[in-house]
């Protein structure tokens, strides 16, 4: 019930993570679970997996759940707290799921192609027990002026696809526009005649001798006159 800092400090010394209850209509709750339950039940799952909480509260025992974000301490990589976010059995909700490419491009595979994902996440709408653990593009088909669409990923039943339809996934670029660049970027790099001049100071010098030497052999010849 509203922990202060030290209170929160003191139940991650004793190996207990606070976290927070989100609710649609509801207002939030704090909770806290241990974090040995956290390292068995939660660590290395899927960012889609569903939850049931267990808890002496009535209004949150068997309730079904999200994670909705972990954060971490950077340099030991602990937990520090954890956002659920409560769903309904028979309510639909909108969520990213992970994109995963299968198979190898042909011209990928020679080294004639690049392969460019632009897209890793996909938004979805669904019931929270239809939550798919990703979705799975095969590119071994991809072929140089093919892109492969939102809208061309087909979904399991039941699964609605959120995202704008029109954003692309992945396609190839050939390797020569890669190339391209670099000339250019080299030109562009060079430096202008004048700039080469003042660089290269010495390289004026020579002749500035020349021209002094030139002047004083004139002076000489004179005197003699």
């Amino acid at each position: 019930e509203k922990l202060g800092s030290s209170a929160v400090a003191r139940l991650r010394r004793d190996g207990i993570i606070p976290a927070v209850v989100y609710s649609e209509g509801k207002e939030a709750r704090s909770v806290s679970l241990s974090s040995r339950a956290y390292s068995h039940v939660v660590s290395g799952s899927a960012p889609t997996q569903l939850y049931k909480l267990k808890s002496s509260d009535s209004e949150l025992d068997g309730k079904m759940a999200l994670i909705k974000e972990v954060q971490h301490e950077p340099l030991k990589d602990r937990v520090l707290h954890l956002d659920f976010l409560s769903v309904s059995a028979g309510h639909r909700i909108t969520l990213t799921i992970p994109i995963v490419l299968t198979g190898e491009a042909a011209s990928v595979k020679l080294g004639e192609m690049i392969l460019n994902q632009t897209l890793y996440e996909l938004e979805i709408e669904c019931l929270p027990t239809e939550i798919p653990d990703s979705v799975v593009v095969d590119i071994s088909g991809l072929r140089e002026g093919v892109t492969i669409h939102a809208r061309d990923i087909a979904l399991p039943p039941g699964v609605e696809l959120k995202s704008d339809e029109g954003q692309t996934v992945v396609g190839l670029i050939a390797k020569a526009e890669e190339e391209v660049a670099a000339p250019v970027a080299a030109a562009a790099a060079a430096p202008t005649a004048e700039g080469a001049a003042a660089a290269t100071p010495g390289a004026a010098a020579p002749a500035a001798e020349k021209g002094a030497a030139e002047k004083g052999a004139g002076e000489k010849g004179k005197d003699k006159k």
